[in-house]
């Protein structure tokens, strides 16, 4: 079994250029979203709730973020599971309209579909059918 840690980031973009249709491919390299300001740093209010800690080649985990309260809301996202090298690995599945899939070099990431308000999203990560090590999300 390998371990999976999870990262997320969480940017405060005052008058902001928005993609409410989700992040573009060429926003995978930086994971600074393109809205045409600089991003700015922030308190992290999100949590990545993987279904296991840890991975085998070839599984399927249900990765669930969310807020840490019931009133954190979010309204973009792009996720996306990497190894200690940066290399984008493994592939994605969608469970619902909220979130889409999105080419990320070799590899897969998610992204949302609107800019509704959102309390969670959900999506499933393939692991590579071999071993890649530690993966970061």
């Amino acid at each position: 079994m390998l371990n999976l840690i999870f990262l997320i980031f969480q940017s405060n973009l005052p008058n902001v250029e928005t993609l409410p249709g989700g992040a573009p491919s060429s926003a995978c390299d930086s994971m600074t979203p393109e809205h045409g300001v600089p991003s700015t740093t922030c308190t992290n209010s999100y949590i990545i709730e993987p279904e296991h800690s840890s991975y085998d080649p070839s599984d399927s985990i249900l990765v669930t973020v969310r807020g840490k309260s019931s009133s954190d809301r979010f309204q973009g996202i792009l996720m996306m599971a990497r190894d200690l090298e940066n290399n984008v690995i493994g592939t994605w599945d969608v469970t619902n309209t909220a979130v889409k899939t999105v080419t990320c070099g070799k590899g897969g990431g998610i992204t949302h579909t609107s800019s509704d308000d959102k309390v969670s999203i959900s999506a499933i990560w393939h692991s590579p059918n071999s071993s890649a090590g530690v993966i970061l999300i």
